[in-house]
């Protein structure tokens, strides 16, 4: 809205490219602590609320010793030229393991460029970087995949504007885990739905 009253012709928006990005994690410790939290709440047995635990998501610093995948982008804006309707997206990605370990979910975040400077400027807020303030945001899955160096999870990520809080978010990430043929291990998929306030 302010871009499009506002700017004049030849102005400059800072920063002006973003671009989102996702990792598969390993987070046993923390995932199992935030979901076994409501077993025993100073005696009471609330594991009733650890389903909705799963629907939002956590916003987090993570250590880039838990990242077990490559790195997707799965989606870029120039600042100059998108349009709102364009903030409500469906992508997908695909993300090939580093290692054999366990992974328990995502990892998001988003970097920036400041491109119309004299010099150029590159602002990650990734876990590769050092931390911010925005941190990373952290979706879990049900359960968590045994994977080996070489095997991919690849889905699908959509994101839309709440229809019931004009501040959130609703997201959509299809997760599917394909391991190598003849492994004996069969795929796994699910489909899961988080409100990000």
């Amino acid at each position: 809205f302010a871009r499009d009253k506002w700017l004049v012709e030849g102005g400059l928006i800072l920063p002006d490219k973003c671009s989102m990005h996702i990792a598969a994690i390993e987070d046993e410790e923390y995932k199992n602590k935030k979901l076994n939290f409501w077993d025993n709440v100073y005696g009471i047995d609330m594991s009733c609320l650890s389903k909705a635990a799963f629907v939002e998501p956590i916003v987090d610093c993570v250590d880039d010793q838990y990242i077990v995948s490559s790195v997707d982008t799965f989606i870029e804006f120039d600042l100059n030229t998108v349009k709102k309707e364009d903030l409500e997206f469906s992508t997908s990605y695909k993300l090939t393991m580093k290692r054999d370990d366990s992974i328990h979910g995502v990892v998001t975040w988003f970097n920036i460029v400041f491109s119309g400077m004299k010099n150029e400027v590159r602002f990650s807020t990734g876990p590769f970087s050092t931390n911010t303030h925005w941190k990373q945001t952290v979706f879990y899955f049900e359960g968590c995949y045994d994977v080996g160096r070489g095997d991919v999870l690849e889905g699908s990520i959509a994101v839309r504007k709440s229809k019931s809080n004009f501040r959130a978010c609703d997201i959509k990430i299809s997760y599917h885990y394909i391991p190598p043929p003849d492994c004996g291990v069969d795929p796994h998929s699910q489909v899961l739905q988080y409100k990000l306030r």
